[in-house]
């Protein structure tokens, strides 16, 4: 069986976009399990829009849209070295030093494994594609892929701040919002 893909113009995307980022915003003022399945309303949304529509006429340059999405990865491994950095300064010397020091070798091969090629594989194999085949590949590739990387590199820096500063307590789920 073939998934048949629908072409979604943008008269028909506006009012599904529009109502999943309001569900969005209200779902942060749901209790509990209401605004939990809020949330994964949307994200059943995005995905399904992802998986069965295209955009028409969206043309994408292969080595701009890599090159930012690296930026993006920079920026992530960045902001988990800085909560390295914030939560080592609420530790003992020696053993936060050693600590930080293996958590910065775990973002190191995290950054020389995505940026050792991969990077330009992908804008080799984006480039290779029809250009009316491109954004779909991008959008399936990417966003699927950089929510995997992102939410993993966010589970890491979370893990990182619980073992170096156990003291901060729970972390808040609210900053999602």
């Amino acid at each position: 069986a073939t998934t048949e893909i629908y072409t979604l113009s943008l008269h028909d995307a506006l009012p599904i976009c529009t109502l999943t980022a309001l569900l969005l915003g209200i779902s942060g003022y749901l209790p509990g399990l209401a605004g939990s399945m809020a949330q994964a309303l949307v994200i059943i949304i995005l995905v399904g829009m992802a998986l069965f529509y295209t955009a028409r006429a969206f043309t994408l340059s292969p080595d701009h849209f890599v090159e930012r999405h690296g930026l993006l990865l920079l920026i992530v491994f960045g902001e988990s070295v800085i909560s390295i950095g914030i939560s080592l300064s609420a530790g003992g010397m020696v053993t936060g030093l050693i600590e930080a020091g293996l958590s910065l070798a775990i973002i190191i091969a995290l950054w020389s494994a995505y940026f050792a090629g991969d990077d330009r594989r992908a804008e080799r194999r984006l480039s290779d594609l029809a250009p009316a085949e491109r954004g779909r590949a991008a959008l399936i590739a990417y966003w699927f892929g950089f929510l995997v990387m992102i939410g993993g590199v966010l589970c890491l820096s979370v893990g990182l701040k619980e073992h170096f500063w156990p003291e901060a307590g729970d972390a808040d789920l609210s900053f999602w919002l």
